[in-house]
């Protein structure tokens, strides 16, 4: 249908009570608050311990998956 995004590309935003924090130009912020910032169209790069995830913001409240990397080896 056109028009329609994919839904399966969406990444949801978490509800969680203990709050996510992020290293942004060498300070610790709450990932809540750093979405915030973001404009539509912004991407961000995720290292998490088991890959990587790349997003684009795409409404003030969703964001859609780029690009995902998993590690197959741990880096020491």
């Amino acid at each position: 249908m056109a028009g329609r995004e994919n839904q399966s590309d969406l990444a949801p935003v978490m509800n969680t009570s203990d709050p996510l924090y992020v290293d942004f130009a060498g300070k610790r912020v709450e990932l809540k608050e750093f979405i915030k910032l973001l404009k539509i169209g912004d991407r961000i790069r995720v290292l998490c311990d088991d890959g990587v995830l790349v997003a684009e913001k795409i409404s003030e409240t969703q964001f859609a998956l780029i690009h995902a990397q998993m590690m197959t080896e741990l880096v020491h």
